[in-house]
């Protein structure tokens, strides 16, 4: 049922909406389905649709919710039949700030810089340039602008990929076609985008009929509840003339007993609208996670501080692995201040005078060994023993170091030597 985007499909022509007045587009799907529609102009938007006020419990903190809700200073520019970028690049800023900063290049990121509290952060969510653009030359305004301007970026790796020539590049693109920006986003992994159609439900099938609206509406709350934006294409259908009336594209993010709420790509005004009733959902898709690494971004400053959507403090700097943390039953780990991990890997450290007790703190780490759990046992025995200091500190068999007073220092410091047992120098 859904359309995995890795592989070529033919796309005649694609979604429009914008600052238009009706236009009549006859268009044929990736599948050879013809389709009749005309686009949602942002007047079609203003007497369909009422933004939505609410006091949702995410709209005071970092989050989906509060994310798109104040998504607007930072999102793209919608117009001229742009629709199908405006909304993904909403989608794709949003896991960009809270999955994983990577995915929209930091020369194309933009957001309010620092602030003093979070009510104010999260008033203006991260995003991209918002830039005019013009109804003509559009090939030479993304030649002089692809550089700063995400938006412009995108149409000019789309329409190179369908080999366009400048005379010819377009505004629009289509569900179907985000393959083409994923492989031009992640270049050295595969990142798909799978959707599902109402022609996957039959060539006869409907936007309204039962099973279809059914499934569509399930699907969307099912990614929701699992933190997932969905990718959505919404229309009126006229069952008469098997036409489809304001084609949109828009980003659903939370839903509740109002319906579907979604992110509409004008205004203010249009960041939290739910899907009215005579609207139905042609086509809903998802991007996959797998090959994107969950890490910590820093598009919110507050009080100085860098912070990630997750909520977590994140610090701009050379990572200093000046500290140790708990790594597995053996050993730690070299850390940074900002909790990063760095690869170095040291074994824990007990003082002497404390063997023979169950619980033991690492004089490096700090964490609490049960010596029964995690070193299964720590008991001197000398034919056991290998390496030795010159003052009496040793290494167990296990890994677990086991320091004398005399050699605290000199192991802090990185200055004490082992030895084999019967090579040990002899002092004085």
């Amino acid at each position: 049922m859904k359309k995995v985007l890795t592989i070529m499909l033919l796309v005649l022509s694609v979604i429009f909406c914008g600052n238009f007045n009706n236009i009549s587009v006859h268009a044929m799907e990736n599948d050879g389905f013809d389709i009749d529609y005309t686009f949602m102009t942002e007047n079609d938007f203003e007497e369909d649709f009422e933004p939505f006020e609410t006091n949702e419990p995410g709209a005071t903190g970092f989050g989906m919710v509060s994310y798109f809700q104040n998504l607007d200073t930072y999102s793209p520019t919608n117009s001229q039949g742009s629709c199908g970028y405006v909304s993904f690049i909403q989608y794709l800023s949003y896991y960009d700030t809270f999955r994983n900063d990577t995915i929209i290049p930091e020369a194309y990121e933009r957001n309010q810089g620092n602030v003093t509290n979070m009510l104010d952060a999260i008033s203006v969510s991260p995003g991209v340039l918002k830039q005019y653009y013009p109804s003509n030359n559009l090939y030479n305004h993304i030649q002089n602008n692809k550089d700063d301007d995400f938006q412009m970026h995108l149409m000019d790796i789309v329409n190179l990929s369908f080999g366009r020539s400048s005379s010819a590049y377009s505004y629009s693109i289509g569900m179907w076609d985000y393959y083409r920006i994923l492989n031009g986003l992640f270049t050295s992994t595969n990142v798909s985008f799978s959707y599902t159609r109402v022609k996957d439900f039959g060539q006869s099938a409907k936007p309204t009929d039962e099973n279809v609206i059914s499934w569509f509406d399930t699907y969307v709350k099912d990614q929701l509840d699992l933190g997932n934006p969905v990718m959505l294409h919404i229309a009126k259908y006229d069952e008469t003339t098997n036409k489809y009336r304001s084609y949109h594209s828009v980003v659903a993010y939370y839903y509740d007993e109002n319906g579907i709420h979604a992110h509409f790509g004008w205004g203010s005004n249009s960041t939290d609208v739910v899907i009215d009733s005579s609207y139905q959902i042609t086509e809903a898709g998802i991007m996959s996670l797998a090959n994107i690494p969950l890490t910590h971004s820093n598009n919110y400053t507050i009080n100085n501080v860098h912070y990630c959507g997750c909520g977590n403090q994140y610090y701009s700097h050379t990572h200093n692995y000046s500290s140790w943390v708990y790594y597995n039953q053996s050993s730690h780990i070299e850390t940074c201040i900002c909790g990063q991990h760095g690869t170095v890997t040291r074994a824990h450290a007990i003082n002497a005078s404390d063997v023979g007790n169950r619980f033991i703190r690492c004089i490096e780490c700090n964490y609490l060994l049960d010596m029964n759990k995690d070193m299964a046992f720590v008991v001197y025995n000398s034919s056991l023993v290998e390496l030795v200091s010159i003052n009496g500190s040793y290494i167990l068999p296990n890994g677990i170091i086991v320091l004398v007073e005399e050699d605290i220092d000199a192991y802090m410091s990185g200055e004490l030597i082992f030895y084999d047992k019967d090579q040990v120098p002899q002092l004085g």
